[in-house]
């Protein structure tokens, strides 16, 4: 799979070179984008009984969706517990700075569990979805609603508070080694 930044493997740039924020922040981008289109199928499905009519464009989008957060989401938020946080956690900082930076980066990592439990339970009715079968059961609406508004708390924490700090402390040579990093995991998954 391929995208505008010239990415393989959902939005992972191919080239070593390509500055790992700006995927990062392009993953937000398409994380906002699957939100949305979660949040529109609850609506077409939460309109009546779909019984045993599941239309096509009904199951694509749930097949969409299904495929970023089971891999895309999943890899960025690999990347970031194995790879980023580690390296930010590992600048020589002012000591108060590091401890803040700490906090945040232990909220991040249990939200990823929390947006990881969420998810478990949203998979089985949108894998049913996206195979067309019908729903016995009403969709979950408040479920999809709690693990959109994680999303967005979770992606505008990062995109405050790990995004610039990142960015006031990682220097070129620092992030062409985190761009290095996540290519080989992801090359060796």
């Amino acid at each position: 799979m391929s995208n505008q930044s010239g990415a393989t493997n959902g939005s992972f740039p191919s080239s070593e070179t390509e500055d790992p924020l700006v995927t990062f922040a392009l993953c937000h981008k398409h994380t906002r984008e699957q939100c949305a289109a979660l949040e529109k199928l609850a609506d077409q499905l939460a309109c009546g009984d779909i019984g045993n009519a599941i239309c096509q464009t009904v199951a694509d989008a749930a097949a969409t969706t299904l495929n970023f957060f089971d891999v895309e989401a999943r890899l960025h938020h690999d990347d970031e517990e194995k790879i980023f946080f580690p390296m930010l956690l590992a600048l020589n900082i002012h000591i108060a700075e590091k401890a803040a930076l700490r906090k945040l980066i232990e909220v991040l990592s249990d939200d990823h569990r929390v947006l990881g439990k969420v998810w478990g339970q949203l998979r089985s009715t949108l894998l049913t979805i996206a195979e067309g079968r019908p729903i016995l059961a009403k969709i979950n609406v408040a479920l999809i609603t709690t693990f959109v508004t994680l999303h967005q708390h979770h992606m505008n924490s990062e995109d405050t508070g790990i995004m610039p700090f990142a960015r006031r402390h990682l220097d070129k040579a620092a992030l062409d080694d985190l761009q290095r990093a996540i290519a080989v995991r992801r090359r060796d998954r």
